[in-house]
């Protein structure tokens, strides 16, 4: 979910837009799913994603 973050909702934006970003889809994210999409929480994920570039997760 981090790398989908990263990629295709943050691209290549600059740190402060980025920040008003992850708060807005935090707040849509919850409200769709409920609980564990909180801005920290998203942003954990962001920093998963660029620590662990090459981590594959099992699809079955």
């Amino acid at each position: 979910m981090g790398k989908r973050i990263q990629t295709e909702v943050l691209g290549s934006q600059r740190a402060e837009y980025g920040k008003e970003i992850v708060q807005s889809l935090s707040a849509q994210l919850t409200r769709e799913f409920g609980r564990g999409f909180g801005r920290r929480n998203l942003f954990s994920m962001i920093r998963f994603a660029d620590v662990f570039p090459i981590l594959k997760l099992c699809t079955h």
